[in-house]
C-alpha cells in the first residue's frame, strides 16, 4: 500500500498540490510587498522567486507525469488536484507579467489628481512689485506714500486688524508692506528694486467682488527711455501675486507665483481664479490664474531725470484684486496606482485564471 503524499497515486501527487500552495502562498506575500514598496530590486525578487516556483512544481509533475506513463504503477489523472495546480501556476505567471508590464510602472508613476470645490472663504493675496534695475523703461518705484486698502481706500479709514480676529471691511492695510525703503531682490541673475505687501492670516476674503486695491508710487524718466529703447515706452513694474502663507521667496522657487509685466500708469484690475495645489515637493499652496485688464492715465505727470529735485507730483500704479468666484480647483499629486489597486486587479485575474484552469484541467466536465 503506498503511503499518501510523498507515494501518491494521484497525477499530480498531493506532494505536488501542496507544494503549489505552499509556494503560492509565499509568491502573494511578495506580491504585496513589491506593491507596497515596488523598488527595482522587489521586482527583480518577485520574477525570481516565480521563476523557482514555477520550475519546482514543473519538475515534480514532469516526475508525477513519468509515474503516470509506467504501466501498472496505480497512477491516476485527479482533476481537482490538476486544477488546484494549475491555476496556483498561471497565476504566478500570469500575475508577475502583469506587475512587469503595468503594475510597477504605475505604482511609480506620480499623476496629478484635479477636484472641484466651493470654499466659503479665501485670504487675501501677498502682493510685490518690482522695478527691474538694468531698465529704464521701467518705473522707479518709491516708498512713499505706499497705500492698501479692504474693500476702498478711505483717506481716513481705520486700519485692519492683524490681531488674528475678523477684519472689518473696508479698512487701510497700508502697515502690511515691508517697512524701511524699497528694497533690494535678485531673481534668476537679475537685480531688482521691490516692495512687498505681506497680507496676515486675519484678512480674509468672505464675499466674492470685495476688492483689495494696493497703490505703489514712481518717478519716471521718459528721455532716457526713449534714447534707451528708440520709442517712448509707457511705464510698466513686474507685479508677483503670491498665497500669503509662504514668503516671497518661496513662492517663486517653488513656482507657486511668477513675476509678471504690466503698465504701471494706470488701474488695473485683476481678478483671481483659485487653484489651490501641491507643489513636486509637498508643499500646497494657492497658484491663482490670473486675469488682467488696465485703463491706462493719458498722461505723465512725475517726470524725474535722476539728477534734478524730485517734483512735487507722484504717479501711482493702482492694483485692484478681487475673487470673483469661491469656486477652487485643487490639484495633488499622487501614485498612477496604490497597492491595494494592485491587489483588487490581481483578483480579477485570478478569476479569469480559475475560470479557465477549472475548463483545462477537466473539472468543468466532471460527472457525478
Amino acid at each position: 500500500m503506498s503511503r499518501p503524499g510523498i507515494s501518491s497515486t494521484s497525477l499530480p501527487s498531493l506532494l505536488t498540490a501542496y507544494t503549489a500552495v505552499v509556494c503560492f502562498f509565499v509568491y502573494s506575500i511578495l506580491l504585496v510587498v513589491a506593491s507596497r514598496w515596488p523598488l527595482g530590486s522587489m521586482r527583480v525578487t518577485l520574477t525570481v522567486a516565480t521563476a523557482v516556483f514555477t520550475l519546482c512544481i514543473v519538475l515534480l509533475l514532469a516526475y508525477d507525469a513519468v509515474r503516470y506513463i509506467i504501466p501498472n504503477t496505480g497512477v491516476r489523472y485527479r482533476k481537482n488536484l490538476g486544477n488546484t495546480v494549475l491555476s496556483l501556476v498561471l497565476s504566478m505567471v500570469i500575475l508577475t507579467f502583469a506587475y512587469w508590464c503595468k503594475w510597477h510602472v504605475a505604482l511609480n508613476r506620480t499623476v496629478l489628481f484635479t477636484q472641484e470645490e466651493t470654499v466659503a472663504s479665501a485670504r487675501f493675496p501677498s502682493v510685490a512689485f518690482f522695478q527691474r534695475v538694468d531698465w529704464s523703461s521701467q518705473a522707479i518705484l518709491t516708498r512713499e506714500p505706499a497705500k492698501c486698502g479692504l474693500g476702498w481706500i478711505e483717506t481716513d479709514g481705520k486700519n485692519c486688524t492683524n490681531d488674528g480676529t475678523e477684519t472689518p471691511i473696508p479698512c487701510r492695510c497700508d502697515d502690511n508692506f515691508s517697512p524701511g525703503d524699497v528694497g533690494n531682490f535678485t531673481w534668476q541673475g537679475v537685480k531688482y528694486r521691490y516692495l512687498d505687501l505681506a497680507t496676515p492670516s486675519s484678512h480674509m476674503c468672505v464675499n466674492e467682488g470685495t476688492e483689495m486695491i494696493v497703490q505703489v508710487f514712481f518717478y519716471y524718466n521718459t528721455n532716457k527711455a526713449a534714447n534707451d529703447s528708440s520709442e517712448r515706452p509707457s511705464p510698466s513694474l513686474y507685479i508677483a501675486i503670491y498665497d500669503a502663507s509662504l514668503d516671497l521667496r518661496e513662492a517663486l522657487e517653488k513656482n507657486f507665483t511668477r513675476l509678471m509685466l504690466f503698465q504701471a500708469n494706470g488701474q488695473t484690475a485683476i481678478n483671481l481664479a483659485l487653484r489651490y495645489r501641491e507643489a513636486v515637493d509637498g508643499t500646497k499652496a494657492y497658484d491663482y490664474t490670473l486675469t488682467i485688464s488696465t485703463v491706462p492715465a493719458q498722461t505723465i505727470q512725475c517726470e524725474w531725470d535722476g539728477v534734478s529735485a524730485l517734483p512735487d507730483y507722484k504717479c501711482f500704479a493702482s492694483v485692484h484684486l478681487q475673487f470673483p468666484s469661491f469656486d477652487r480647483i485643487a490639484i495633488s499629486r499622487g501614485q498612477d496606482m496604490s497597492w491595494s489597486d494592485v491587489v483588487m486587479e490581481a483578483g480579477g485575474f485570478m478569476s479569469f485564471i480559475i475560470l479557465l484552469s477549472w475548463a483545462v484541467s477537466g473539472l468543468a466536465f466532471l460527472s457525478g
